[in-house]
């Protein structure tokens, strides 16, 4: 029964002490500082500096910072797989799958825009297809044209409808309903746990529905347009989402003041500013999860939440190598960093 529960002590132990050499705080404001040469050599004596090492002979600049990032991301994952037994390993290989759907879609939208092998492979996190039981060999799609991937993805049942969509942006699309569908049903049981899980992608779907509402309203779309872009299974209810869609932008906004979230959008609301609203909306959901957990601490939970600060941490790691590759103003940067 233990075992078939799986071997949550000694990894959730194991998992406190990878959450602890995440980055603090204080360290991006260090890094904004920076040159990209000197981000990328204090980032190699981080946790990252294997894959850094082991990159530096072949990649430079920013590649080398974004291979290697990936390539710690999917280590992490595959370790975590590693040391866990039964239900555990379940549900981190559940959750991971979700890193399927990111690739498959990395590699479409980089074929379709004609991107380089390379510059396509190094945006692709590789976890281990085994454990995983990937639908197919993801590394095989870069050596195909779009119309050969269509046909390879029309193989497999969950990627039938992506392969039917005409256009690249509605592929898309349909691959962001499945990588929520995979989240959503590898937590389906009726567990605290997977109901806890299911209640944190809830408020994910209802982020990017509020954010795909308002990008579209600002581009003038109509209703119809705007409600094809909508995820199902938002915590929001369909009315209510319904009368966003159908609202001014101005009277989106005030509407948005009686949700839990409101607190962390606040600025972004008083600014107009849609960066502003995405990062709030990202830092409560991130919040949320680190709160969850703690009820039930011998469990999936503080599993789930140290891989999504690791996979926010990637982010943002990337998205400060990125602005100084452009030279952005660092409060540009800084704006759309997402702390907790």
């Amino acid at each position: 029964m233990i075992f078939r529960r799986g071997n949550y002590p000694y990894l959730v132990a194991r998992v406190r002490a990878m959450k602890g050499r995440l980055l603090k705080r204080d360290v991006y404001g260090r890094l904004m500082g920076m040159g990209l040469k000197d981000i990328i050599r204090f980032i190699g004596e981080t946790d990252y500096k294997k894959e850094i090492d082991e990159l530096a002979g072949k990649y430079s600049g920013i590649d080398l910072l974004e291979k290697a990032l990936n390539l710690n991301l999917g280590r992490t994952i595959n370790k975590l797989i590693k040391i866990s037994t039964g239900d555990a390993r379940r549900k981190i290989v559940a959750y991971s799958s979700k890193y399927e759907v990111i690739n498959v879609r990395n590699i479409i939208v980089g074929v379709g825009r004609g991107l380089p092998i390379e510059e396509i492979e190094k945006s692709l996190v590789p976890v281990e297809a085994e454990p995983l039981e990937m639908e197919f060999d993801i590394y095989g799609l870069l050596k195909m044209n779009l119309s050969e991937i269509r046909d390879e993805l029309g193989r497999h049942r969950d990627y039938r409808a992506v392969a039917e969509r005409k256009s690249l942006v509605e592929m898309e699309e349909e691959l962001i309903r499945l990588y929520y569908e995979r989240l959503a049903s590898g937590f389906s049981g009726r567990s605290r746990e997977d109901r806890i899980v299911r209640e944190v992608v809830s408020t994910e779907i209802d982020a990017r529905n509020i954010m795909t509402v308002l990008r579209m309203k600002v581009d003038g779309a109509t209703p119809r347009e705007i409600r094809w872009r909508l995820i199902e299974n938002g915590a929001i209810p369909r009315k209510e989402m319904e009368l966003l869609i159908r609202e001014e932008f101005d009277e989106i906004l005030k509407h948005l003041k009686n949700y839990p979230f409101f607190q962390y959008i606040k600025e972004g609301i008083e600014k107009r500013d849609l960066s502003k609203i995405e990062q709030g909306l990202k830092r409560y959901i991130l919040k949320k999860a680190e709160k969850l957990a703690y009820y039930r601490p011998i469990s999936i939970l503080p599993v789930i939440n140290y891989l999504m600060r690791k996979e926010n941490e990637v982010s943002n790691l990337r998205l400060i190598a990125r602005g100084k590759e452009l030279n952005l103003r660092e409060d540009l940067i800084r704006e759309n960093l997402v702390v907790v």
